[in-house]
């Protein structure tokens, strides 16, 4: 556990800890060239453990409730569409 615990906190701990993380589990590992930048794992870190709200506050602010029926009105018409082809299959 307490190992679980330091290896998923590397990218969180000294640059030296990341480095040397990076470099046995992505480079020797898998084989990989190069670490992506710091701002992609930044994001990645973000995304991973507030992206989902951020995601709800971002939607409540850009689209308004009306915008929610007109997408599923749509939604509804493509389920219509699709159960009346299948409906109408010869076979």
């Amino acid at each position: 556990m307490r190992w679980t615990l330091i290896n998923k906190s590397t990218g969180v701990l000294t640059t030296e800890i990341d480095e040397a993380n990076w470099d046995f589990y992505s480079k020797t590992l898998t084989g990989a060239v190069k670490q992506r930048p710091i701002e992609e794992r930044a994001l990645q870190v973000v995304n991973g453990t507030v992206g989902e709200a951020l995601g709800k506050l971002y939607v409540e602010k850009k689209f308004p409730a009306e915008a929610k029926e007109k997408a599923k009105e749509m939604i509804d018409y493509v389920f219509l569409a699709f159960e009346n082809r299948i409906n109408n299959l010869h076979g």
